[in-house]
């Protein structure tokens, strides 16, 4: 009997220790299940999203950590629009910020932050949309691109347009005075705006800063510091052109409001050194006659206008240059012996790549003028052109030249096969005909020396 009562005596010992296992890890599986019905991830709390002054195109989120949290998820809203958009998973609980890039510049993001964690393969997360921020990027600093003086009267400013930017600012200062904001522009402007507030000779800076609008607030970006130079100029003289009067090149133009003057300038390169030749001022001011010019020389012309303000001379810009030249030419080198109307005006159209001049042309007749020095096709009768020339002594016709001596020019004419006619009061008269040709030529002869030329070219008679 004691021996069984000491069996069951172990046994009910070994009983209670399975009892007391069991119960043990009951326990444990039931906290674990009640720590998985309870878990509980604060939603991330934005602290700020912002970018420094000179970034366009990113925002740095930061937010609070969160106990517990092994991530986050990032999400975001652009403009106005509802809806979230996932951007960025983040793992790890010590990171708590992110930079989003690739943004578009002036343009209003919102963000919202969501934490996760995993607890026996099971991902847990915490509520969005409770804590969100926004911030708009920085607009570009519009670039400035130049300013230019308008008639007279105003300058006008451009600068690149600025991508979002729903308007801009235009600020100006002077000399020893700050910036002040002189205009304001709808975002339909092409980037330009006319100044009519300035006064001649005087320096202005310009500067300009993009703006645009979220939510009732405005956002305006960075500015050139230094700004851009404007000056009001005197209007660039109009109708400028050089021609020949006789040996003497003229330069004319026509007068601009407000001068006091003309400055003209003269080279032999187009690309050379330009000299000024002469101030031209007075009730002629618009014309300057150059008699210093040289035979087989080339000349290029350019100018400017000026006025005298509070003791500083203000000037226009230059015009463009304008060439001509005195370079030697013989006219039958162009013109050709015959009566084809086509070549005739492609010989004169050459001269007048040459040596400039003027070429007028028509149904009938083909002009071309160097003031003293006339080739036309007159298309009338048998008359099948004319050449006169009064006195440019660098235009010669069968070799003969404005300052030949009689006997010079009669013999050059001689020589190339023409024959004397009798002279009369008009001059000596010389005729060439071969039954292709017909010319005839007109010698007008003053103090024994050659002072003009007229020639005629004929349809033949058959």
């Amino acid at each position: 009997m004691s021996k069984i009562g000491c069996v069951s005596k172990r046994s009910k010992m070994i009983l209670g220790v399975w009892i007391c296992l069991f119960t043990f890890f009951i326990g444990i599986g039931v906290q674990a299940s009640e720590l998985r019905k309870n878990i509980f991830l604060q939603e991330p709390q934005i602290v700020s999203v912002s970018a420094p002054e000179n970034v366009t195109t990113a925002l740095r989120i930061t937010w609070k950590p969160v106990a517990n949290a092994d991530g986050y998820i990032l999400y975001r809203k652009t403009g106005y629009n509802s809806e979230w958009e996932r951007i960025k998973k983040i793992a790890g609980q010590s990171q708590s910020y992110y930079s989003n890039i690739k943004l578009e510049p002036g343009k209003k993001y919102t963000y919202t932050v969501q934490a996760f964690c995993k607890v026996d393969g099971k991902v847990y997360y915490s509520k969005k949309e409770n804590n969100q921020l926004s911030a708009v990027t920085h607009l570009k600093t519009p670039a400035l691109k130049a300013t230019r003086s308008v008639s007279g009267k105003e300058i006008k400013i451009a600068w690149e347009t600025v991508q979002n930017a729903t308007g801009y600012r235009i600020y100006r200062r002077e000399e020893g005075i700050g910036w002040r904001l002189i205009d304001t522009v709808s975002w339909s402007t092409d980037g330009s705006i006319v100044d009519s507030h300035v006064q001649l000779g005087k320096k202005y800076y310009y500067t300009v800063r993009a703006v645009c609008s979220w939510d009732g607030k405005t956002y305006m970006s960075g500015y050139d510091q230094k700004g851009i130079l404007g000056q009001l100029l005197l209007v660039t003289p109009q109708g400028f052109k050089v021609c020949f009067r006789g040996n003497d090149v003229v330069v004319t133009w026509m007068k601009s409001a407000g001068a006091d003057g003309y400055v003209v300038m003269r080279s032999t390169q187009p690309d050379g050194t330009y000299k000024k030749i002469k101030t031209v001022q007075g009730m002629n001011s618009n014309l300057y006659l150059d008699t210093s010019t040289a035979n087989d020389s080339a000349y290029y012309y350019k100018v400017r206008a000026f006025k005298q303000v509070n003791g500083r001379f203000v000037y226009s810009k230059y015009t463009e240059a304008k060439s001509i030249s005195k370079k030697m030419i013989e006219i039958m080198d162009y013109i050709p012996k015959q009566y084809n109307r086509e070549e005739i005006v492609e010989g004169m159209k050459q001269i007048t790549q040459k040596i400039g001049g003027s070429l007028t042309l028509g149904t009938e007749i083909a002009l071309l003028n160097l003031t003293n020095a006339r080739i036309w096709h007159p298309g009338l009768n048998n008359v099948k052109l004319w050449v006169v020339n009064a006195g440019n002594n660098w235009i010669t016709l069968f070799g003969i030249q404005i300052g030949d001596t009689e006997a010079t020019a009669k013999g050059k004419l001689l020589a190339v096969g023409f024959k004397e006619h009798e002279a009369d009061k008009e001059g000596y008269s010389f005729g060439y005909h071969d039954g292709k040709i017909e010319l005839e030529i007109c010698l007008k002869i003053k103090n024994g020396k050659l002072s003009g030329y007229e020639m005629a070219q004929y349809a033949p008679v058959i």
